[in-house]
């Protein structure tokens, strides 16, 4: 017994070392001690994963329509039917979920997604009339503003502050690649099946909801009784995302009509997108790397380059030109990303945050609809301007509205 004794006081004290120290995690981070080192690395590959069926739809729709109404550009129609939905759904589907654990109440959200496009593929299946086939892509849409908001809320319970700027900059990396990925994965499924175009994508998805780690803690805070609309700090960052992100679908959308412009092959488009997209993806490694995080002044250089680029790839004067614009656009895409989540994080109360993040993914739609409106019915040159127009003028009133003294005290949300 003389030797087991000072073995057990031995293990007693590294046990109460090793609680002391969780404590201090606790305190330190904010977050529990008892999260896998993992958890991380899941969530990133949820959010992965949660994106492929939006990212598929604009291919795998076009393919659905075609045999529905025997022409492909109707599968816009279906797109604009989720998009729609979306924007209607975000805040009061956010709202239903407030009091739910928010990992749960995810799992719920992408299950009706998945619900909803499978849905497409069958009815398309089965050749029943389009007007049905838009239904079931607008019930698809209307709950993936919110689940983008649940999704990341999450991320607050399971990385510290200090670590995000790096984590938020892997997302939209990932984000990018996968945008360009799933159109051609979606278009080779489709050369064998449309439902399997519709469907891999969708069961893809799904998978957001294994790859989600657990949090028991995962639940908002109890929310006031009253809902205000958020404050007017927010208001601005969201019509900020709407101008950036309308001035990179314009590169997107109109890449074809870009490349046409200049005499050259339809083919030729994806080389301005690739452009964007390679300059994204190259900046995002970066702030990933170092970890970093814009300030005011990065910020407003960050908006001035985008708006600029907006400009070059407008003007038409040179290919060279035009594809310099579109890395300008680009370079700042990720750095930009990241800066909001990050505003949104600080400026938004606990119980708050999912229904503004999904406002957030809701503002990257709307500006994805301003500049394919203005792409289709005046041309791509002037949806390039206007968000040049805009962004520099959301510049201009956040610049000013940060001199008064209630800039940095509303947390409405």
């Amino acid at each position: 017994m003389g030797t087991i004794v000072p073995k057990m006081r031995g293990k007693r004290a590294v046990d109460r070392c090793r609680l002391r120290r969780n404590d201090l995690t606790t305190v330190a981070t904010g977050l529990p001690s008892t999260l896998p080192r993992a958890a991380g690395s899941r969530w990133l590959a949820s959010y992965a994963t949660f994106a492929m069926p939006q990212a598929a739809v604009p291919i795998s729709f076009a393919l659905v329509a075609f045999p529905a109404t025997g022409d492909a550009q109707d599968g816009a129609l279906l797109v604009l039917a989720m998009t729609l939905a979306q924007i209607v759904g975000a805040v009061p589907v956010a709202r239903w979920g407030s009091r739910w654990n928010a990992v749960r109440f995810l799992h719920v959200l992408v299950a009706l997604r998945t619900a909803g496009l499978i849905a497409v593929a069958v009815l398309a299946r089965f050749g029943v009339d389009f007007v049905w086939l838009s239904l079931a892509a607008a019930a698809a849409g209307f709950v993936n503003g919110a689940a983008y908001g649940y999704l990341r809320a999450t991320l607050n319970h399971l990385i510290p502050a200090d670590r995000m700027p790096r984590m938020l900059s892997a997302a939209a990396t990932l984000n990018e690649v996968t945008f360009v990925a799933m159109p051609v994965l979606a278009a080779t499924l489709g050369s064998f099946s449309v439902t399997a175009a519709v469907v891999a994508p969708a069961v893809l998805g799904a998978a957001s909801l294994l790859l989600m780690p657990r949090v028991p803690g995962a639940s908002a805070p109890a929310a006031s009784a009253t809902r205000s609309a958020p404050s007017g700090q927010a208001v601005l960052w969201l019509a900020c995302v709407v101008a950036t992100s309308s001035a990179v679908a314009a590169i997107e959308v109109g890449a074809v009509a870009i490349a046409v412009g200049f005499g050259m092959p339809t083919a030729w488009g994806a080389l301005f997108a690739v452009a964007l997209c390679a300059a994204a993806v190259a900046s995002g490694i970066a702030v990933g790397v170092c970890n970093w995080r814009m300030r005011t002044g990065w910020t407003a250089v960050a908006l001035v380059v985008t708006a600029i680029g907006a400009v070059l790839a407008a003007v038409n004067i040179a290919v060279w030109v035009t594809l310099l614009g579109a890395v300008m656009i680009g370079a700042f895409l990720t750095p930009l990303a990241t800066h909001y989540s990050l505003i949104f994080d600080e400026i938004t109360p606990p119980d708050r945050r999912a229904e503004v993040f999904a406002l957030y993914r809701t503002s990257v739609a709307v500006g994805i609809i301003i500049a394919s409106a203005m792409t289709a019915f005046f041309s791509t040159a002037a949806a390039l301007v206007l968000s040049a127009i805009a962004i520099l003028l959301m510049l201009l009133v956040i610049s000013v509205a940060r001199r008064r003294p209630s800039w940095g005290t509303d947390r409405r949300g």
